[in-house]
């Protein structure tokens, strides 16, 4: 999964936003698989702001203190020669952390979360390293004998983990103050290194398969009712899945509502994921659309998060995905059509008005 080759064709980083209002980084998209060299000029063309990158911490920290970094320097300095900051989304705890997996498989231990003892310390450690490389000071921006010669665009902003509401992400059971224990670490260890990088909380599902007694009216108040919980945190972020923009907004609305409820009203919030599927339409599968279907959501739902961004106190928004990846998800049914791109690489209608919203190009 791992592409090595820095973009040949570098964008100028003079383009901005369709409406000056939205700070930069409001238009947001995450890949699947790993886009070409190539792809990342299209990205900058279509006025993409933000690349949301999983970072797997057991597939870059291959051993204690043994750091693989070509993945993520060719993600930083692929986007920073097209203008685009980089929206990491740091998740899964490597085999020699030393979690007590209580009898999982080694995939499902790779999702308990590092939040005791020593794994604890170790995450420490991987955060401290990514910004130490990565961030406003970082070593990836000073260094001159590498063989990037790439714009300055440093990571601003690291999220922790990802949907910790669902069991599929957290194992063996989500737990919200677990969660905020995590948190606080990351807070912690990523502020020691340079407190001007944000800390933005994981995205949520409203309701997570198999964790019902864990969707976002349930875990959330109990997230922030954590002891000194928001002090640790800059962003809160959703996953506002919807089968209609009707759904879309009361589940935003509740969002906010449980954010003012709970002492956290004044925090931004990040759409980091939002999407439907181009497939043809079925019954039960309220995120798959059809062709149109996903243009007229993607155009519904962007008019409506830019007419609400500052009652909404929103940060950016994030489409899933760039491109259609080739296969299917078991636990994802809409995800193998999400893309604005199918899968050799060609646009769908959906493209065409993500980038009639950020005022880019679609070439």
């Amino acid at each position: 999964m791992c592409a090595l080759a820095l973009a040949a064709l570098l964008i100028p980083l003079g383009a901005t936003s369709a409406t000056a209002q939205e700070p930069r980084g409001f238009w947001g998209l995450m890949p699947i698989q790993d886009p070409e060299s190539s792809e990342f000029g299209r990205m900058a063309s279509g006025n993409v702001e933000t690349l949301r990158l999983l970072v797997v911490w057991p597939d870059v920290e291959t051993a204690p203190g043994v750091y693989d970094w070509r993945r993520l320097d060719y993600f930083f300095a692929s986007s920073a020669a097209n203008g685009i900051e980089v929206l990491p989304f740091v998740y899964g705890t490597p085999a020699w952390a030393g979690v007590d997996c209580q009898g999982l498989d080694p995939e499902a231990c790779e999702r308990v979360p590092p939040v005791n003892g020593a794994a604890s310390s170790a995450w420490a450690d991987f955060l401290r390293a990514v910004v130490a490389r990565y961030g406003p000071q970082g070593s990836f921006w000073s260094e001159t004998e590498d063989q990037f010669d790439v714009p300055y665009v440093p990571l601003r902003r690291v999220q922790i983990w990802n949907e910790p509401s669902s069991q599929f992400y957290w194992r063996p059971k989500p737990n919200p103050k677990q969660y905020a224990k995590l948190v606080r670490a990351s807070h912690d260890a990523i502020a020691a290194v340079d407190p001007s990088v944000e800390v933005v909380l994981a995205g949520l599902f409203p309701k997570p398969v198999n964790s019902k007694k864990t969707g976002y009216t349930v875990f959330l108040p109990k997230l922030f009712g954590t002891k000194k919980f928001k002090r640790y945190f800059d962003i809160a972020a959703f996953h506002p899945y919807a089968g209609s923009i009707k759904q879309l907004r009361k589940q935003i609305k509740t969002m906010r509502r449980l954010m003012r409820e709970n002492g956290v009203r004044n925090k931004r919030l990040w759409i980091t994921e939002i999407g439907w599927g181009s497939a043809p339409p079925q019954a039960n599968r309220p995120l798959i659309k059809g062709i149109d279907g996903q243009r007229a959501l993607l155009e519904q739902s962007f008019d409506l998060l830019e007419s609400k961004r500052s009652s909404w106190k929103l940060a950016g928004l994030v489409w899933y995905a760039w491109r259609d990846p080739g296969m299917d998800f078991e636990l994802c049914l809409f995800c193998s059509s999400a893309g604005l791109f199918d899968v050799n690489g060609d646009p769908k209608p959906a493209w065409l008005s993500y980038v009639q919203n950020t005022g880019g190009s679609p070439e």
